[in-house]
């Protein structure tokens, strides 16, 4: 809350005033027993799940494409000398 003091009589200066009493914070706890039958979900709903499992398969669609062009050929003696034991 904002008070109004004059301190002239053509000017107004707006100071905030301290509440006394802070508000008491109550909690109310809500318990629901209700189960919904299993429907589809709304695109909205199921974006982020239809995203990941799109983003994963461009993925694995990649790997395998890179894997068919590209030969792997792994140095066992530099991976073992990088590995901490």
């Amino acid at each position: 809350t904002v008070t109004k003091t004059t301190s002239t009589p053509n000017h107004h200066i707006l100071k905030p005033q301290t509440p006394t009493t802070p508000a008491p914070k109550i909690i109310n706890p809500l318990i629901l027993n209700l189960i919904l039958p299993k429907s589809p979900k709304a695109l909205k709903d199921a974006r982020g799940y239809v995203v990941a499992d799109y983003q994963e398969f461009l993925e694995k669609d990649w790997m395998n494409e890179l894997t068919a062009k590209y030969k792997v050929d792994v140095n066992k003696d530099v991976l073992n000398s990088i590995i901490k034991k």
